[in-house]
């Protein structure tokens, strides 16, 4: 069943991972002035990712790596257009408009021009008006250039699916992610003095931001579906009785200032397995195997900070509302801290 779960969370979040890693990677390039590895890092991830794929185009179109390269402009920039992005619209007529890339078309250069001034591009609207009502040839049509690869990013990714007029309002926006940690797990309504025991947390998330800008306004509420494998418990005397748990907690995370939020939500758990099978307890002996396959409830409440580049650290404390089993009135009780990254 671990087997499973695992496998299942590495194919759900690979793709976006994998992609958001590349072009953090690619990013790095940049910075460094590597175009040609940066455009290879881009390559990898145009497919998820639209921003990969306008970095790309902006790396050929502004002439930073090798001319071969050319004859993929309008490969790359055709379904962004297609998508419905103002940007990748007035870059594409401009390409027809200068015949670069392509072959001259005035025709196209105008059908191009026009939709992404239908989205209040002014520079495409500028461009229109030359083109229909002036005698300027395309030779001689000036094309304003971004001024940065930065710019045009800013302006492309909020336009893919939406008009300009409309992307002042915030959107959701989904990261997955991993976390993993220490608990410092023990029970309580035992009968007897248990201690606390050391173990570890493991698993996936999702952090869905509300409201979302850009990260100067990235919205202050989110909810952050996690599913963890978690090895709980306690100890007696010297023996170590271990609960291993397959969870899922959903919080809702209130940012308080910049990266800093608290969260709280629901927990359920099902005991996976436990170690030893017979525990003794000031003498007389209990099947401590009896527990597994047993479900766990209740609440989960934390604190934690989520730095710009992903990475993210918290504390939390998990308060069992139910008990173990019929038999067993134990409620879990973890402290945990926490490390992760979200992408």
């Amino acid at each position: 069943m671990r087997i499973v779960f695992f496998s299942f969370v590495i194919l759900f979040f690979s793709p976006s991972i994998f992609a958001q890693d590349y072009k953090s990677r690619a990013d790095l390039k940049v910075s460094e002035g590597d175009y040609t590895g940066a455009a290879a890092m881009y390559e990898l991830c145009m497919r998820q990712d639209d921003e990969c794929a306008f970095h790309l185009f902006m790396l050929i179109y502004e002439k930073k790596i090798e001319p071969e390269y050319s004859e993929q402009l309008v490969q790359i920039i055709l379904p962004l257009a297609q998508k419905g992005s103002a940007e990748a619209q007035y870059y594409l007529a401009s390409m027809y408009n200068q015949g670069y890339g392509v072959e001259k078309d005035d025709e196209k250069a105008i059908e191009w021009f026009r939709k992404a001034a239908q989205q209040s591009h002014q520079e495409a609207i500028a461009h229109l008006n030359t083109l229909q009502n002036s005698n300027v040839t395309p030779e001689t049509t000036p094309v304003l250039l971004a001024d940065s690869l930065s710019t045009i990013t800013a302006r492309i990714i909020p336009q893919t699916h939406t008009p300009t007029h409309a992307s002042t309002k915030g959107r959701l926006k989904a990261s997955p992610g991993f976390i993993a940690g220490l608990n410092f797990s023990g029970i309580s309504g035992a009968d007897f003095s248990p201690k606390m025991r050391n173990g570890f947390h493991i698993g996936a998330l999702t952090n869905l931001r509300f409201g979302y800008q850009n990260q100067s306004s990235p919205g202050i509420f989110a909810l952050l579906p996690q599913v963890r494998y978690s090895r709980l418990g306690f100890k007696i005397d010297d023996t170590a009785c271990n609960l291993d748990y397959l969870s899922a907690t959903i919080f809702l995370k209130l940012y308080v200032v910049s990266g800093l939020h608290i969260q709280a939500g629901p927990y359920l758990g099902y005991l996976l397995g436990v170690s030893p099978d017979i525990i003794a307890i000031n003498g007389p002996k209990l099947m401590f195997s009896d527990l597994k396959g047993g479900l766990d409830a209740g609440v989960s409440l934390g604190i934690g900070f989520d730095t710009k580049v992903g990475f993210t650290m918290g504390a939390g404390y998990l308060l069992g509302l139910s008990e173990l089993a019929n038999n067993f009135a134990w409620k879990n009780r973890v402290p945990s801290v926490s490390i992760g990254w979200i992408f």
